[in-house]
C-alpha cells in the first residue's frame, strides 16, 4: 500500500512539475531547488512520526555492534601482521648473524691463504678439488 502511495505522489509531483514548466511559470532549476529545500524538513517530520525511541535505540545498538565487530576484525588483522613482522625480524637477525659468521670465516681463510707459500697453495687447491 505504501509503495502505491509513494508512486502516486511521485507521479503527481512529476505532472505538476511538467505543467509548471510547460506553462512557463517556473523552470526546472528553481523547481529542483524548491524540492530540495522542502525535502529536509519533510524528512525530519517523517522520521519524527515513524521512528520511536525503541527503533532509534535498536538502530544505534546494531551500528555499535557492527563497529565493534569491525574494530575487532581490524585489531586481529593488525595483531597477525605485527606477529608476522616480528617473525620476519627474527629471521632477518638470524640471517645477519649467519652472514657475519661467514664473513669472519672468509677473513680467517684469507689470512691463512696469505700466509701460505706457493707449494702449500697448490696442495690446498688439489685437496679442495679432490685430487
Amino acid at each position: 500500500m505504501k509503495k502505491v502511495l509513494y508512486i502516486s505522489v511521485l507521479i503527481l509531483l512529476m505532472a505538476l512539475a511538467f505543467y509548471l514548466d510547460e506553462s512557463g511559470l517556473i523552470t526546472w532549476q528553481p523547481l529542483a531547488m524548491i524540492v530540495a529545500a522542502l525535502a529536509a524538513p519533510f524528512r525530519l517530520v517523517w522520521n519524527m512520526i515513524n521512528n520511536s525511541e525503541e527503533k532509534i535505540r535498536e538502530k544505534h545498538e546494531r551500528i555499535r555492534q557492527r563497529e565493534k565487530q569491525y574494530q575487532d576484525t581490524l585489531e586481529s588483522k593488525i595483531g597477525r601482521r605485527e606477529r608476522r613482522i616480528e617473525e620476519l625480524d627474527r629471521q632477518l637477525n638470524d640471517l645477519e648473524r649467519q652472514v657475519e659468521r661467514l664473513e669472519q670465516k672468509r677473513s680467517e681463510v684469507e689470512r691463512v691463504v696469505e700466509r701460505m707459500n706457493e707449494d702449500e697453495l697448490k696442495r690446498a687447491v688439489w685437496k679442495y678439488a679432490g685430487r
